[in-house]
């Protein structure tokens, strides 16, 4: 990057000592219409940064990542890691089994299916989901 593009970066946000910075013409969403997201293990959204303290809680770290350095699938919620999901596939149907980091199930469970649906149809499989806590 070049020094004179430094003035088209404006602070954004400071999560503990750690600050982040956009651009000036960067825009937040007003509604985000499907909240929740299932991501793959190793998604890009999670790996991809040393420091996830932006998306995932250190209460919630090994919930997500185990202690030699799998990642399992996350369910993000408006850009924060929330549960883990796994899949498993049996002939003309995909199930997915959600597991919420908080031990309670989401008051917005059509929304998760909604994510859950978005997958399954991805797949060409009927969805089946569980609830595993």
């Amino acid at each position: 990057m070049h020094w004179n593009r430094l003035n088209q970066v404006s602070f954004l946000k400071k999560i503990d000592s750690t600050v982040y910075w956009l651009a000036n013409n960067f825009m937040l969403p007003k509604e985000e219409k499907d909240p929740f997201h299932l991501l793959p293990a190793y998604d890009e959204f999670i790996i991809s940064y040393k420091n996830r303290r932006a998306v995932l809680t250190m209460d919630n770290h090994n919930k997500a990542i185990s202690s030699n350095g799998i990642f399992y699938p996350t369910i993000v919620k408006e850009g924060q890691a929330v549960g883990t999901w796994k899949r498993t596939v049996k002939n003309d149907r995909v199930i997915p089994e959600v597991e919420l980091y908080d031990g309670k199930k989401v008051s917005k469970k059509k929304l998760i299916e909604k994510a859950a649906l978005r997958f399954s149809s991805f797949l060409s499989k009927k969805l089946e989901l569980i609830y595993k806590n």
